[in-house]
């Protein structure tokens, strides 16, 4: 469950961050392999854990080039939101950024990934994402139809 209060009782494992693209009314998801250990065949934007005394801007920077060959830099990046998200068995932190681009890239992905697509971000939201990554889409290209309280129950 994602919130952007932090709950009561929450005990983060480590902080991570993720990444929305903008390009022409679309944004940029990828596909994670069959064999990936985390949450495989699931569709989702680049991310990933921040490394130990890595800010957040350093470590979006880094899963963005690792995961698509992209090379940004700080100036590139729009900061959304920072959110809360429990899990069974660990809770953790995940900041959530933007980035507007005017033209398209190349993308080359790294071996988490076999595809990788631009979409429509409200055809994103019936797509089969990865745990949490709805509220994240909808938190930053639908923010007057982000409804709080649905993400707090």
């Amino acid at each position: 469950m994602l919130y952007i209060k932090k709950p009561e009782q929450f005990s983060p494992k480590f902080e991570g961050v993720g990444c929305l693209f903008e390009l022409n009314g679309k944004t940029l998801l990828l596909f994670r392999s069959p064999t990936g250990k985390f949450q495989p065949s699931k569709w989702c934007t680049p991310g990933g854990k921040c490394e130990q005394n890595e800010t957040k801007e350093e470590a979006i920077l880094r899963e963005v080039s690792e995961e698509t060959g992209l090379i940004l830099s700080h100036t590139d990046l729009q900061f959304i939101q920072t959110t809360y998200v429990t899990y069974p068995d660990c809770d953790f932190i995940w900041h959530v950024f933007k980035v507007v681009l005017s033209s398209e890239p190349t993308i080359t992905l790294n071996s988490e990934h076999v595809e990788w697509k631009w979409v429509n971000p409200r055809e994103a939201l019936d797509m089969d994402l990865i745990q949490d990554e709805q509220p994240c889409i909808t938190l930053t290209f639908f923010p007057e139809e982000y409804q709080e309280e649905i993400l707090e129950k």
